[in-house]
C-alpha cells in the first residue's frame, strides 16, 4: 500500500483525505499529532512516504519558508525519498497583474513578504498548476453574490485611502493586487473535471445539500 504524509491538516487535507478512500495509508505531521515544523527537533519521527502533500503554510513572519526547509530537512535527515512532492503555494507569488489572465509560464513577482516566502522557484516549471475554478468575478461582486444568496445587506464600497485605515494589513495587502488565473494546464495536463466551474454553481451545491439535510432533520 502507497503511503502518503501529509503536512498541515487543515481544510484542504481534510478535504482530500475524503477522497482517498481506503487506498492509500496516510500520515498526518501537525502540531496537534506533536509534530510542529517551526520545531525541527519535533519531526524526528517522521515514518517512510511515497509522496508528500505539503500543505501547511508558511510563519507568518520573515522572507523565507522555513517551514519547508526544517520539513525537507527532516525527511533528508532520515533518509525519506518520496517520488511525489505536492506544495500547495498561492498566487500571490504572481504579484499584481493589473487584471491580466496568468498562467504557469509567468515569471514569479511576489511583492508581499508573504508572497516571496511562497516562491520556490524563479521560473515555473512545467510541474506547477494554477488550481482554480472558471469564475471571472472581481472580489466585490463575489461578496455581492454571497451576501444575496444569504439573504443579507450588500457590504458597502469604500474608497482606497479608507480602506487603508480601516483594514488590517493582511486583508490589505490581498486585496491591493488583481490577477485572474489560467487554469488549462491542470485541465489539460491532469484532466481534472471541476464538480463546481463556477463560484455560482458551488454556492447553489451548497444551497442543494443545506436543502437535503433540512429535509433529512
Amino acid at each position: 500500500m502507497k503511503q502518503l504524509l501529509i503536512a498541515g491538516y487543515g481544510d484542504i487535507a481534510r478535504r482530500t483525505m475524503r477522497g482517498l478512500g481506503s487506498r492509500i495509508e496516510v500520515r498526518i505531521l501537525s502540531r496537534s499529532r506533536g509534530m510542529d515544523l517551526d520545531r525541527p527537533e519535533s519531526l524526528t519521527s517522521l515514518g517512510p512516504a511515497d509522496a508528500v502533500l505539503h500543505c501547511a503554510p508558511p510563519a507568518q513572519t520573515g522572507e523565507i519558508d522555513t517551514r519547508t526547509t526544517n520539513l525537507l530537512a527532516a525527511l533528508e535527515r532520515r533518509r525519506i525519498l518520496p517520488t511525489r512532492l505536492v506544495y500547495v503555494g498561492t498566487s500571490g507569488v504572481y504579484g499584481d497583474r493589473g487584471g491580466a489572465l496568468v498562467d504557469e509560464s509567468r515569471a514569479v513577482n511576489p511583492q508581499s513578504a508573504r508572497a516571496r516566502r511562497r516562491a520556490l522557484e524563479e521560473d515555473a516549471p512545467e510541474g506547477v498548476y494554477n488550481a482554480s475554478d472558471d469564475t471571472q468575478l472581481q472580489m466585490g461582486e463575489w461578496f455581492d453574490l454571497v451576501a444575496d444568496r444569504a439573504g443579507l445587506p450588500r457590504p458597502p464600497r469604500i474608497a482606497r485611502r479608507e480602506a487603508a485605515e480601516r483594514l488590517p494589513p493582511g486583508l490589505l495587502s490581498f486585496m491591493s493586487e488583481s490577477r485572474r488565473l489560467d487554469n488549462a494546464r491542470l485541465k489539460r495536463n491532469l484532466g481534472v473535471r471541476l464538480r463546481f466551474p463556477t463560484v455560482q454553481a458551488g454556492l447553489e451545491g451548497l444551497g442543494r445539500e443545506h436543502e437535503r439535510a433540512v429535509g433529512a432533520d
